[in-house]
């Protein structure tokens, strides 16, 4: 079982996705160039050293540009990347999470709160003080404050990419309405408290309302103990805590949780509590910190900022650090990467609106290069932020391992007390045995004889003049099992070998084609497919092994053009009905089937959606692509909305009578059984945090999922849901139903085809590199009870089996190509609907649809570009293009500033 503070996959994935926001201010103005004219320490002349970084799959694109510089200006070390996906998959809790990295690379990037606080975490990395007091490229007095931490205060652990900086914010508005005044940027953390306290005891009747939150009561439980003259940095060898005095104090923090004062949640969200975003925008949070991710709405209501009282040991859970492995057998090699990495402007990150405040570059140069101080009155919307940062940075306490051990224990026993019943006395007990512990091996860790796990080097590439080097391009996510089955591919090769290149954010089809001999590409019906790509007909046709009869037919047709076959599908994501098992249970229905008519589905709908206002539950939520759910339940009506002319243009049928009663049931169901009451996604228009409460609250009867093909996510937020198929009926598949395919191509000058085919046959027979969470095999045949569905959620295999019998019956003959035209916009269709969930009529709004859409298509059949045609016939238009009148926009005042 995983612990419970186990940072899973997902967990980690979301905080890095935290960090790789770049929103670098350069004077070139490209945010994704490195700096390459930086010292690095000087190389040996000896021959090249591979050395491995382990980095998460998100992060691959972000780093390729670094490596690229890096071996541009030096030439004895080679960086390769190591996904760090496959070995979070393979632990079982956190030490082995830790174990497992820093056995296989020689240096990473993890969250740097993860690493400080796991206990064992001194035996895996190595001191990097000597290495950096060598080096003079280093520049030591270029760093802020907890840049560098380390185990003990001789040491150097981690070099920290940015560095968190604590806050709090608070709405000035809220404090004025309690007639309390809030706490300020001279505050001790007893005095928070106190106001804190009296926040919530301001509104007595709110079952709901907190005073600190975003702490997770870390701070509380260092001001108690310092209160009652208990020290957290007693680092003497046989440090002693009264037991009486700790349990006053450990008593204290409890009382502060239990009324409110900090909010201590629990492991897993309890789905009467509203969400803390909720809270905060309700008014009910008196100081709250951003560095669990919360939304904050800054439109309505002013948010002013403090910088928090002197911290009691760390709390931050969105800055990262690179580490060295202890067991790496190339420190030399591997610090010239970690000291060029730590010169560069890129991946520094900032983020956005108040976030933007939290997360400082390690160095002040970095920070300069950013405009980081320039640009933080702006990206917060507070006048006073840059003060808070600098007082707040100031305040930051040294980083030291035996007070962190302190605290996490005695966290952990907090929660426990709160939510398990444990007794006080046990948990001040463990406190006592947890540092006794920790000292020793602490001590231990310090001797430079202690044994570490020994990094195994990768293997050497291949010299013998016979092997041929293929290079296979990869999207920048979705890849995690991939480098794994690239090296075990490797390994048992004597004349072929692959070399995985994964492509930078942005790339166009182009240009990977242009830098690969074989790849994967997400996006289908693209021009620039049918001019970089192979055709592949010929190699299967004279291939036994490969039968084109393993691909269904609407799969296959997006690969075929004018005669040729220009790819073979690999990956799909389809769609999925999430439900809740309890309330279909309550009702006394039937789980949803495959085979379920629309009026089956309306009937749950409404049999599920009862309750009022707070306690509203509703029968179905639209959670994912709204505008993709709607032509869903359009094409169960079998209805085309668009058709095809024989000139090649496209017909709007938008007051079609069957286009009109298909839209008008979707209309209905959003109207009066969900929380929807208007169309999201065809527009630039934010997520509606309601419906999310509504899942996480478990008040959603049902809801569809098409970007993962699994419920683990979304019931680690608080989701009950069971996988079923959606509600196809007796209708065939449309391209609609398909929301991604992945196919593999072989690029049009590569001088190895047959080497890249032999690649793609590989890739086919590898079931495993799939995930569960993200898509399906493309292959109908592949037998999904031995090479794909064990271990899979419950509901998968049916998921899986319907769709094979529907595709099974969809004749491509009938497959309505017309919403792939690159001309057709929908935006006005959308709007049309839009309008009508909220209120209007849906007829007069469908002709209005109609009459904007071809005149937008005459515009274009005349010679116009499609972005400048949708803004001349509806200067309100707000829908995709939108960008790219605003870059034509841009584009101009360039010009006239240039002249």
């Amino acid at each position: 079982m995983f612990s419970k503070n186990f940072l899973s996959k997902s967990k980690y994935q979301f905080l890095l996705l935290l960090l790789i926001i770049p929103l670098v201010v350069s004077c070139t103005g490209n945010p994704t160039t490195p700096v390459v004219n930086q010292t690095v320490p000087n190389a040996e002349a000896d021959d090249p050293t591979t050395i491995t970084f382990g980095i998460a799959d998100v992060d691959a694109a972000t780093y390729a540009p670094l490596i690229d510089a890096f071996h541009q200006v030096q030439t004895t070390v080679q960086v390769e990347v190591v996904s760090l996906d496959p070995l979070f998959d393979q632990a079982t809790n956190d030490d082995e999470a830790l174990a497992q990295i820093l056995s296989t690379v020689d240096t990473a990037l993890l969250p740097t709160n993860w690493v400080q606080r796991l206990p064992d975490s001194p035996t895996y990395l190595t001191d990097l003080r000597p290495l950096l007091d060598a080096d003079p490229s280093f520049h030591p007095d270029d760093l802020y404050p907890g840049a560098l931490w380390g185990f003990t205060p001789d040491q150097v652990s981690g070099l920290s990419r940015e560095i968190a900086i604590p806050l709090l914010f608070y709405h000035p508005e809220v404090w004025e309405q309690t007639g309390l005044t809030p706490p300020t940027a001279e505050s001790s953390w007893d005095e928070v408290l106190l106001t804190a306290q009296a926040f919530v005891d301001a509104d007595p009747s709110a079952e709901h309302r907190y005073g600190l939150v975003g702490t997770h009561g870390t701070m509380a439980l260092g001001t108690a103990f310092e209160q009652a003259d208990l020290p957290l940095t007693d680092t003497s060898d046989a440090p002693t805590w009264p037991p009486d005095t700790a349990l006053d104090a450990l008593a204290q923090t409890v009382e502060w949780a239990e009324t409110g004062v900090v909010y201590v949640p629990p492991f897993i969200d309890d789905a009467d509590m509203p969400s803390v975003s909720t809270l905060i925008a309700d008014g009910q949070v008196g100081l709250w910190s951003l560095a669990m991710g919360y939304t904050v709405d800054t439109t309505d209501r002013e948010v002013a900022i403090i910088p928090s009282p002197t911290p009691h040991g760390t709390s931050s859970t969105v800055a990262s650090s690179y580490v060295m492995s202890r067991g790496t057998q190339q420190p030399q090699a591997t610090w010239r990467w970690l000291a060029f990495l730590h010169q560069q402007p890129l991946p520094q990150t900032l983020l956005t609106g108040l976030d933007r405040a939290t997360v400082l570059p390690a160095r002040p140069s970095i920070a300069e290069h950013m405009q980081y101080w320039e640009t933080l009155e702006t990206q917060t919307g507070i006048p006073d932020a840059a003060a808070a940062v600098t007082l707040a940075l100031e305040r930051l306490p040294t980083y030291d391992y035996l007070t962190e051990q302190t605290l996490v224990t005695l966290q952990q026993g907090l929660h426990d007390i709160l939510y398990a019943e444990q007794p006080l006395i046990e948990v001040v007990e463990q406190v006592t045995i947890t540092r006794d512990t920790r000292q020793a091996l602490l001590t231990q860790a310090s001797d430079p004889d202690t044994a570490a796990g020994v990094v195994v080097p990768p293997p050497d590439e291949p010299t013998d003049d016979q092997v041929t080097i293929i290079t296979y391009g990869i999207p920048d996510f979705g890849y995690s099992t991939l480098p794994e089955v690239v090296r075990q591919f490797n390994e048992t090769q004597d004349t072929l070998n692959v070399e995985l290149w994964s492509a930078p954010t942005n790339t166009s089809i182009a240009d990977l084609a242009a830098r690969t001999d074989c790849f994967a590409w997400n996006g289908l019906f693209a021009p620039e497919l049918y001019t970089s790509t192979m055709d592949l007909q010929p190699l299967i046709d004279a291939d036994a092994t490969v039968r084109q009869d393993d691909y269904p037919d609407l799969i296959l047709l997006p690969f075929q053009h004018e005669g040729r076959l220009i790819g073979l599908p690999d990956q799909i994501l389809i769609r999925t009905l999430e439900y809740n098992q309890e309330l279909f249970d309550q009702a006394g229905l039937d789980y949803p089937r495959g085979d379920w008519t629309l009026n089956e589905f309306l009937a749950a709908a409404e049999q599920l959606t009862f309750g009022e206002e707070q306690d509203r539950h509703y029968g179905f939520v639209l959670y994912g692509q709204q505008t993709k759910e709607l032509l869903f339940f359009l094409d169960r009506f079998e209805v085309e909305i668009v058709q095809q002319q024989p000139d090649g243009y496209p017909l709007p049928q938008f007051i079609d009578p069957q286009v009109l009663a298909g839209t008008q049931f979707y209309v209905d169901l959003l109207r009066n059984h969900t929380p929807n009451q208007q169309l999201r996604g065809y527009t630039d228009s934010e997520f509606d945090p309601e419906v999310f409460n509504v899942l996480r609250e478990q008040r959603a009867g049902m809801w569809f999922i098409s970007n993962r093909f699994d419920t683990g996510e979304a019931q680690g937020q608080g989701f009950a849901g069971a996988t079923a198929p959606p509600p196809l009926g007796s209708s065939q598949l449309t391209m609609n139903d398909i929301h991604r395919i992945t196919g593999l191509y072989i690029s049009a000058d590569t001088e190895h085809p047959a080497a890249c085919w032999e690649w793609i046959k590989v890739l086919r027979e590898i079931p495993a590199r799939f995930s569960i969470h993200s898509s399906l095999p493309a292959q109908m045949a592949l037998d999904p009870a031995e090479d794909f569905l064990q271990g899979a959620p419950p509901g998968t295999a049916e998921v899986y089996a319907a769709y094979q019998e529907v595709l099974s019956r969809t004749s491509v003959s009938e497959v309505n190509l017309a919403l792939q035209d690159p001309d057709l916009d929908l935006f006005w269709f959308y709007q049309a609907v839009d309008r009508a969930v909220q209120g209007g009529n849906l007829e007069q709004e469908l002709t209005t649809a109609q009459q904007l859409t071809e005149a937008h298509l005459a515009c274009v059949a005349t010679g116009g570009t499609s972005h400048e045609c949708a803004a001349a016939v509806d200067p309100e238009y707000a829908g995709w293009q939108l960008y790219l009148l605003e870059e034509a926009a841009d584009e101009e005042d360039e010009e006239d500033e240039e002249e």
